[in-house]
């Protein structure tokens, strides 16, 4: 399942408070790529346990299951890298 976040909380990949590691696409062929990491962005307060905020592949802020990820720590010049192709996409 994906979820489109409010209009009023959208967040960039500037806002990334951590990062994931997305371990299978769920059916999201366009949206997830396995084994890339993607920014994990707050969640705010709607949103329920078993759910995870990010950046897509289309660039959009949306929410999916939690199952798909996990999270992980990187070295600061590879959160930049992250960072940066997520806002140039």
């Amino acid at each position: 399942m994906r979820v489109q976040t409010r209009p009023e909380f959208v967040l960039t990949a500037a806002d990334a408070i951590g990062y994931v590691f997305c371990l299978k696409n769920g059916g999201f062929d366009e949206e997830l790529i396995p084994n890339k990491v993607y920014p994990r962005l707050p969640d705010y307060e709607d949103v329920g346990e078993g759910w995870t905020r990010i950046i897509d592949e289309k660039g959009e802020d949306m929410i999916y299951k939690s199952d798909l990820f996990v999270a992980v720590e990187l070295p600061e010049t590879a959160k930049e890298n992250v960072r940066h192709f997520c806002i140039a996409a």
